[in-house]
């Protein structure tokens, strides 16, 4: 069966994953985050559609999600995916498209820039590897 997933992203105030759970039961929700003031938060459709009326499925869902749940201060579409796309992409071998949520790096970005590889030590590399490749100098 063919489904649609949305990611949405936001900062909520006050409230648990449980009780976003608990009240939105009209949506399918696969995942809940809530860490400090950050939401994470994965809803799927058993629908067939394509890209452009799952993003503006999801745009429907923003509003609807926010009406639900008044504590959700922002509240916003990351991506949309298909199980087509993803059914698709497995079997090419490929990478989905979709990015996951990753964990924070203990380098900024500001900080790899201006120092040379040569002050750092592993660990500094090691977070600064998506901005700068010290380990091929």
């Amino acid at each position: 069966m063919a489904y649609v997933r949305f990611i949405f992203t936001g900062k909520v105030a006050g409230v648990t994953a449980d009780d976003i759970k608990s009240k939105l039961t009209g949506i399918d929700l696969a995942y809940v985050s809530v860490t400090g003031s950050d939401l994470e938060l994965i809803a799927r459709e058993n629908k067939d559609m394509d890209k452009v009326a799952a993003k503006a499925r999801g745009e429907q869902l923003v509003t609807e999600i926010k009406s639900k749940v008044p504590e959700i201060t922002e509240l916003s579409l990351f991506d949309t995916d298909s199980s087509r796309d993803v059914a698709r992409l497995n079997a090419e071998g490929g990478r989905r498209k979709t990015r996951r949520f990753k964990k924070k790096r203990l380098m900024s970005r500001k900080y790899c820039k201006k120092t040379p590889c040569r002050r750092m030590g592993f660990t500094q590399r090691a977070s600064c590897r998506p901005y700068k490749n010290c380990f091929n100098k």
